[in-house]
């Protein structure tokens, strides 16, 4: 694979359809040898099959640093269920007021998708609560001022590295003071700079700063910051991230087949216009001939820019490095262990005084 078509590939990650590889995904993970791989409801039975189910995503990719992604958040996002240990929800850790104990969750979370071989967590959320009208995030966030989550995620984000996988903040800048949900439209926002950085930006400058591997961009379009393009699409935003913010990690799409987007863009040239403006990684979770599509239309950015594959094969490769530095192996056992149960309890108990 030459360089173009690494920085292409390094470009992307896809979802699959089922607890099994199709002879289709075989082909499409053997032919694009994408950046990763992001695990649902859908692709899950019990862990014998999970791990059967990565080993084989990692033998068609040709690749031991395969990304193998999932949203592990607890509560109602929480994509493996038993023998899983049942992860509660953003709202009830933050209600616990436990730095210690919210740590703790993050090593169990890790622990148990490690054993997997699931070597990424798309989280901690760090969007903040503020309004009671918002279905997306809602008990998602750890609470509904930004010195409580700022200090849950941090400690969460903290056990997930500790126990060896990588993490994602998520949805950068903020989701929790919208009405719309992106899966189903595109949110607004009037807000300004100004107005996100006395509030939705604060749990995200400070994880970055203590060390989160990547960030979430969201599906929002801040009318008075980026009047044409969405976060996830905004070449300002990315500027934030990268410049003002000095975020040396990389920047993810949340999935752009999502209806914020799909009822919007064409997919393919959506994910293309995010490339271009400098996000690193488009999700597209969903559709085979929206992967190819959108792999084929980056492949020609960077055949178009040159310049442009070398800085984008340091940034990702430095990325990976620092998956191969914590990559452990734990047994199936410790899924659903006495311990991590116990640790749920307290939680719970202390959540509810």
């Amino acid at each position: 694979m030459d360089s173009i078509d690494r920085a292409s590939a390094f470009s992307i990650i896809v979802g699959i359809s089922g607890t099994q590889l199709t002879d289709e995904e075989k082909r499409l993970l053997s032919d694009l040898k994408p950046l990763g791989v992001i695990l649902f409801k859908r692709n899950y039975q019990h862990p014998e099959q999970l791990l059967c189910l990565t080993s084989q995503i990692r033998e068609c990719c040709d690749r031991e640093d395969v990304i193998i992604c999932t949203d592990h958040e607890g509560g109602r996002v929480q994509r493996f269920s038993e023998p899983f240990t049942i992860i509660p929800s953003a709202e009830v850790i933050g209600k616990t007021d436990n730095e210690y104990l919210a740590e703790e969750i993050g090593k169990i979370i890790s622990a148990e998708l490690l054993a997997c071989g699931i070597n990424m967590n798309l989280s901690p959320v760090c969007d903040i609560n503020t309004n009671p009208e918002n279905r997306v995030i809602s008990d998602r966030a750890y609470g509904k001022t930004a010195d409580v989550v700022m200090r849950m995620s941090e400690s969460v984000m903290s056990g997930l590295i500790e126990g060896g996988v990588l993490t994602c903040a998520k949805h950068f800048p903020g989701h929790g003071d919208t009405r719309v949900d992106s899966h189903e439209a595109l949110p607004k926002s009037d807000k300004s700079l100004k107005e996100l950085y006395e509030r939705e930006l604060l749990p995200f400058i400070n994880i970055t700063e203590k060390g989160v591997n990547a960030l979430m961009m969201a599906h929002i379009l801040f009318e008075n910051i980026d009047e044409k393009f969405p976060v996830s699409m905004s070449s300002r935003f990315v500027n934030l991230v990268k410049n003002e913010m000095s975020f040396e990690g990389i920047i993810i799409t949340d999935d752009m087949e999502m209806k914020a987007i799909s009822q919007m863009y064409n997919v393919t040239e959506a994910c293309y216009i995010s490339i271009s403006n400098g996000v690193d990684v488009v999700l597209v979770c969903h559709t085979a001939d929206y992967q190819r599509g959108a792999f084929n239309r980056i492949r020609r950015y960077y055949l178009d820019n040159p310049q442009k594959v070398e800085a984008k094969l340091c940034r990702m490769e430095k990325f990976l490095n620092t998956l191969n530095k914590n990559r452990q192996k734990f047994d199936l056992s410790v899924i659903g262990c006495t311990r991590h149960k116990e640790i749920i309890k307290e939680v719970i108990e202390l959540a509810s005084m």
